[in-house]
């Protein structure tokens, strides 16, 4: 995900107290990402329109757990961005905005 968007995360490492931390901040999240149980009883009190949306390569969601939590949404929709990771919005952002746009339009 560094690799995104070079000059954004130069400066964010430079102003981080311990950049040196950052990749277990994120291996952390990871983990807690795979380990959350949330299910049907969550997600449909969910009573707005919702995209859900995850790249192709999400290193902290698989896209069988991102297309699960959209189908119990009630009006839940899903985009599962191409050539991207967690950072879909950095990585792909011409797909990302495609989809955001159609779904905004629609609701």
């Amino acid at each position: 995900m560094l690799k995104a968007d070079g000059l954004y995360w130069k400066q964010q490492l430079s102003i981080m107290p311990q950049p040196r931390q950052l990749q277990h901040m994120f291996d952390q999240v990871g983990k807690a990402a795979a380990e959350m149980t949330l299910d049907s009883t969550f997600f449909s009190t969910i009573k707005c329109p919702v995209l859900v949306m995850a790249g192709n390569h999400d290193q902290f969601l698989t896209t069988e757990r991102v297309v699960n939590a959209s189908k119990m949404i009630p009006q839940g929709e899903l985009a599962i961005i191409p050539k991207s990771t967690h950072a879909a919005f950095m990585e792909n952002f011409e797909a990302v905005w495609i989809c955001v746009e159609i779904f905004l339009n629609a609701n």
